[in-house]
């Protein structure tokens, strides 16, 4: 039971993450293009 537990707050770490680059990489593109 514990192990489930901290896989899945791992895992939720790991979606929060890779959903925050993402959102960096849009707010990166959408800068760039205001800019140009």
């Amino acid at each position: 039971m514990r192990m489930n537990q901290q896989n899945q707050a791992t895992c939720v770490t790991q979606c929060i993450n890779t959903v925050y680059r993402q959102n960096n990489s849009l707010q990166f593109y959408n800068t760039k293009e205001y800019s140009v």
